[in-house]
């Protein structure tokens, strides 16, 4: 969330919507999570999790698509050593 905060002006609404949405979704799958925790397993977990919840492919696929901009972002910014979608 700190990012939305952050590139609040430069996102559009529905760009900050699709954020909000999956940070509320990891927040129910791990509650507490960090960067730090996000690894390939977690990403499979959490994929698992979805669909278990009834979400749709295209659902799921915005999900991970929106994760996965705030991960590489994390990456770029030596927040976390790996991306952990390169073997997603």
């Amino acid at each position: 969330m700190k990012r939305l905060d952050r590139e609040a002006s430069k996102l559009s609404a529905n760009t900050i919507m699709k954020h909000k949405a999956i940070a509320n979704k990891v927040d129910k799958f791990a509650p507490g999570a960090e960067l730090a925790d996000v690894n390939l397993m977690w990403l499979m977990d959490l994929e698992a999790w979805l669909i278990e919840q009834g979400n749709s492919k295209n659902t799921i696929a915005t999900a991970m698509s929106a994760l996965k901009s705030t991960v590489r972002q994390a990456v770029n910014f030596d927040l976390l050593p790996k991306d952990p979608f390169a073997k997603y």
